[in-house]
């Protein structure tokens, strides 16, 4: 009777040790499958950093691109901006001028006028007499 307690307790014992190792496997299994899938996010992200990383060297490029041809067109501004302050100081100075030449014309034309009306007076008087 002992041998067959004996003999059951180890034959439970098996089965318990046996069904722990499939537990154990099937445990084993979903690790070995999370840590594959954990593996490649892992590439996956990898990647895709690698990715950000030349396209943010790319991005840093063109701003430097984009900041030199800002520079340059804020020089080109300000030399346009002169330019136009020159410009228009110019025509000022023109109108001016040619308001001026337009009054000496006009001055010219009222002296004739007034010429040739006091040589028509005198002529008038001469007539008179």
């Amino acid at each position: 009777m002992l041998k067959k307690i004996v003999l059951s307790v180890v034959v439970f014992s098996l089965a318990g040790g046996l069904s722990a190792c499939s537990v154990m496997q099937s445990t084993y299994k979903k690790k070995a499958d999370e840590a594959d899938a954990v593996t490649k996010r892992l590439a996956a992200l990898q990647q895709k950093h690698e990715d950000l990383l030349a396209e943010n060297d790319a991005l840093k490029g063109r701003n430097e691109r984009l900041l030199a041809e800002l520079g340059e067109m804020t020089l080109q501004k300000e030399k346009l901006t002169t330019d136009l302050a020159y410009v228009n100081d110019q025509r000022d100075k023109l109108a001016s001028d040619w308001e001026e030449l337009d009054l000496v014309r006009k001055m010219a034309d009222l002296a004739s006028e007034n010429d040739r009306l006091r040589r028509e007076c005198a002529a008038l008087e001469k007539a008179k007499e």
